[in-house]
């Protein structure tokens, strides 16, 4: 099954081994539309200086913090990312029955304006309501044929997290109190700590009108269409296995999670209505023009003890034939990792990914056991040493060695990087690499 949308998740730290926050998102897009992961620093902007989004300007920010995100090669914004200050952005598209009358605002741009903006999750928050309030999003005409929508989100510190849902300049929200998943559905309903105030005047009146004491965020402002049955489904399942895994959360069960194909039966402790097989987390497309694939996932285990850096474990293509790196935001980044455009290319980290999946579909599973016993092996490797690095890194920055830090830290990544990569090229077919037409429009998701 090839449905259109993303899943974000979140385990609270009494359900995970670490004690710590982990955030997770897989990213589903058009089959072949590229999504390197890419970088900025921390920049300060003069004032009156104008950011030019994707297809509106805002007033800049004095700073903007050093992120990372995860971007569709065509646009200014991200489908996740992080920042300096441990905070985790991830968006899903979400369908309101508002329509603005002019291109505005798209959820990636808000996940990017939180992540510039954010040096908490409230502030991440409060940065993107703001923008929302004044400028609006939602679906709308554009010339170009881009697909619009409005958006749902996951923001997430160490210390605390919010589920954001909008609708066109309005918008709710709630503080995460459980582990839980979103997907392309309102969720948040009457349940709301957070709403913007002509929202709340909405309320006031939906109360006069129905005898309610709160605006129901999603019945009032939900869009029915073919993809809310998947998502309700979807949404259905991220919940219930973060449920069944409650106090043994670790990365390994969040990438299991990210790779779940469902079908799979169990029972979930509170006991979750029966789940139908064919909503998994996990997406593929079955051709290379139509439905949704993920393109590029993302772990985020944070640490609120300081102790460590924080880890982020990032992938590209489908989570269930790739592999996690290890990735931290103070060192730097394989070129290969960073490129990628509409055109194919044997140079960009993304691509291949791509490549191999696209040689896997025409392989026997023997094959597909083979990658993952390779990848396996790396990915157990990965998981030994990322965290006593992070560690040793962290006293380093205490200690004022940021460039020793950063040495060790982009050296750790390059080699990981360059071994993950042979391994994925050994099992690409020469053929595949010539199968490749990438013409048509993609749409925002």
């Amino acid at each position: 099954m090839s449905l259109d949308g993303c899943d974000t998740l979140i385990a609270t730290p009494g359900d995970t081994t670490s004690g710590n926050t982990i955030f997770a998102k897989n990213s589903d897009r058009p089959p072949t539309e590229t999504q390197p992961l890419v970088k900025h620093d921390r920049k300060t902007h003069g004032p009156n200086t104008i950011n030019k989004l994707e297809f509106l300007s805002v007033p800049e920010t004095e700073v903007s913090y050093k992120h990372v995100g995860s971007r569709p090669y065509w646009c200014w914004g991200y489908e996740h990312g992080f920042n300096e200050h441990q905070v985790v952005i991830g968006n899903e598209a979400l369908q309101s029955r508002l329509r603005p009358e002019k291109p505005t605002l798209t959820g990636m741009d808000l996940v990017r304006i939180g992540l510039e903006r954010g040096s908490n999750a409230r502030q991440a928050l409060d940065a993107m309501t703001s923008v929302i309030e004044n400028f609006g999003q939602g679906k709308f005409d554009h010339p170009d044929g881009y697909r619009t929508y409005d958006n749902g989100f996951i923001i997430a510190d160490p210390n605390e997290a919010y589920v954001l849902e909008t609708a066109g300049h309005e918008w709710a929200a709630r503080k995460v109190q459980k582990s839980q998943g979103i997907s392309n559905t309102y969720s948040i309903s009457n349940n709301w700590d957070l709403i913007s105030e002509n929202a709340l005047r909405l309320a006031n009146k939906s109360a006069c009108d129905n005898g309610n004491d709160r605006l129901d965020f999603r019945d009032f402002f939900k869009e029915d269409t073919k993809f809310s049955y998947s998502a309700d489904q979807r949404e259905l399942r991220s919940c219930s296995l973060l449920d069944y895994h409650s106090g043994k959360i670790n990365i390994a069960k969040m990438i299991s999670i990210l790779s779940d194909h469902s079908g799979q039966e169990f029972e979930s402790k509170n006991k979750i209505e029966a789940i139908e097989s064919g909503y998994g987390i996990c997406m593929h497309s079955d051709s290379v023009s139509k439905g949704s694939n993920t393109a590029a996932s993302l772990i985020a285990e944070l640490c609120s003890n300081e102790t460590r850096l924080p880890i982020y474990w990032t992938s590209m293509y489908s989570p269930c034939t790739g592999i996690f790196f290890p990735t931290f935001i103070e060192g730097m980044f394989n070129k290969s990792l960073s490129f990628g455009d509409k055109k194919s290319s044997q140079d960009s980290a993304w691509w291949i990914f791509y490549y191999l999946n696209q040689s896997l579909k025409t392989d026997d599973n023997e094959t597909i056991v083979q990658l993952r016993e390779k990848f396996d092996i790396l990915q157990c490797e990965f998981f030994s040493t990322a965290y006593g690095l992070a560690e040793e890194s962290y006293n380093l920055i205490k200690k004022n060695r940021h460039k020793d830090a950063e040495e060790n830290l982009t050296h750790y990544m390059d080699t990981n990087f360059k071994r993950v990569i042979d391994i994925a090229r050994s099992f690409i077919k020469t053929d595949v690499y010539s199968q490749n037409s990438v013409n048509s429009k993609f749409s925002l998701g």
